[in-house]
């Protein structure tokens, strides 16, 4: 099992707009969430950027998969620009952590 935190919102210096932390068991499973979270995410108004496509969703989640949670920067994640300005921030997380954030939800 692996566990990732999911930040939604406007990237850079912003609070995101919500986060909470996933557990998955497969790739394909963790490149599924991360096309749902982005298909419910998008900003309509704000046409400019282009949509991230099928290879745009399966490279993120091959990267985040050789990902370590041990390694991870406090700060710096991997992104998925879904809009201008806008995007889809993944961490990898401890089972530990995924355990205390739903505890306390």
């Amino acid at each position: 099992m692996r566990y990732f935190s999911v930040m939604v919102g406007l990237r850079g210096c912003y609070m995101p707009d919500s986060v909470y932390p996933i557990a998955v068991k497969t790739r394909r499973e963790l490149k599924t969430l991360i096309e749902t979270e982005a298909k419910y995410c998008g900003n309509d108004d704000e046409d400019d950027g282009r949509p991230p496509s099928k290879r745009d969703f399966a490279s993120v989640a091959a990267a985040l998969w050789r990902r370590n949670w041990r390694d991870r920067d406090a700060y710096l994640s991997t992104v998925l620009p879904i809009a201008p300005g806008y995007g889809i921030q993944i961490n990898p997380i401890s089972g530990a952590e995924y355990r205390a954030t739903k505890e306390s939800e």
